[in-house]
């Protein structure tokens, strides 16, 4: 697989690289499962989701947190290697947490691909509403993927994340609920 660039003059890491530095991080205690593991150690919500979610007709996909304590990075890193686990075809994640507006800018026209465009590609994004660096991503993006977590994310936030993705193009949202979810995907300090 050759390195994407993306418009930023340097490759943003592949897949495989980040499920390594997500095994060392295993290894520390700082992450609860790993991703390259059998299907059984992802949520069975979440892997039904997904499911669901390949089947809609996008060739991008913005995964967006309702709020700063969830990072859609890891989320997305949890999707992707469950296409792999059930061969699910070619996907490529770019991790766009952390961009400014002139990076986005210039990532968004890589998102612009034709109906069935094989790889698809999912977009890990800070939240839209307190960075916009993300607002062009996720407008460029086919459809999106809300995060939220339950006790931390408003409704009202969620409602806004949703409202500037446009309703019609959120295929779904992912809730974590009890506290070992919400501590698998939560924001590194």
């Amino acid at each position: 697989m050759r390195p994407n660039t993306w418009g930023l003059g340097e490759p943003q890491p592949q897949v495989r690289t980040m499920v390594r530095a997500r095994r060392r991080d295993y290894r520390r205690g700082l992450m609860a499962d790993s991703i390259d593991g059998p299907a059984g150690e992802v949520p069975r919500e979440l892997q039904q989701l997904w499911l669901s979610v390949v089947r809609s007709a996008w060739t991008s996909l913005a995964v967006i947190p309702a709020d700063e304590s969830v990072s859609a990075r890891l989320v997305a890193e949890e999707l992707v290697g469950l296409s792999r686990t059930f061969d699910l075809g070619a996907f490529e994640l770019v991790d766009a947490e952390g961009v400014s507006v002139q990076e986005a800018g210039r990532m968004a026209h890589g998102l612009a691909r034709p109906p069935g465009a094989d790889p698809r590609v999912v977009v890990a994004l800070d939240s839209p509403l307190a960075h916009p660096g993300a607002v062009a991503l996720l407008v460029a993006a086919d459809a999106a993927l809300v995060v939220a977590r339950l006790g931390t994310s408003s409704l009202a936030g969620i409602r806004d994340v949703t409202e500037l993705a446009g309703s019609s193009r959120v295929l779904g949202c992912i809730t974590l609920r009890d506290e070992g979810e919400s501590q698998r995907y939560a924001r590194e300090a």
